[in-house]
């Protein structure tokens, strides 16, 4: 993802974490990646991660859990609520196919790739990036339906999850 369009997505998202969930603090911050932390009790440490994918201008959602404060990194795949981690792409939350949805910025750039490669194989000319005054207001509508996302399946597996943690009540901030 070129950096201009990184730089709105992630301010993007700290606004809509800010604003929809506050309890979220940016926990860890990688090239390709920003991770926020909610903790929910002393044993219980939930994650939202927000991966951009590399040379696309394409961006996942990532839900995890942890019994303690580190990021769970080997529980990628693993949804069963009574574990002590889990960790899963958001999109799997509701799809189950071999295609894994991702919110992509430049629709129309994705559906070009192939013709693309072979343009350039041959020599010629691809068609240049939209300038990003044209891309940066795509930028917050993705990130809302994201959030939405998270609040209809993310924020409910949390919600199991604490519940099979013993936490009867789960503040989320929209309560």
């Amino acid at each position: 993802m070129k950096a201009p369009i990184k730089k709105e997505l992630m301010k993007c998202f700290d606004r809509e974490l800010e604003a929809r969930w506050p309890q979220f603090v940016v926990f860890e911050s990688e090239r390709d990646a920003r991770t926020w932390s909610w903790k929910a009790s002393p044993s219980l440490v939930f994650f939202v991660t927000v991966q951009v994918l590399e040379g696309k201008e394409q961006f996942l959602v990532e839900v995890s859990w942890n019994e303690i404060a580190e990021f769970p990194w080997g529980a990628m795949g693993k949804v069963k609520v009574e574990s002590s981690q889990g960790r899963e792409r958001l999109g799997r939350l509701w799809e189950s196919g071999p295609c894994e949805p991702v919110w992509d910025v430049l629709p129309e750039k994705t559906a070009r790739q192939v013709q693309d490669l072979d343009a350039v194989r041959q020599g010629k000319s691809i068609p240049a990036d939209l300038p990003f005054a044209q891309i940066q207001p795509r930028i917050m509508p993705l990130v809302r339906d994201a959030m939405d996302k998270f609040e209809n399946y993310g924020i409910p597996l949390f919600r199991r999850v604490a519940e099979a943690h013993g936490i009867t009540s789960l503040a989320t901030g929209r309560d």
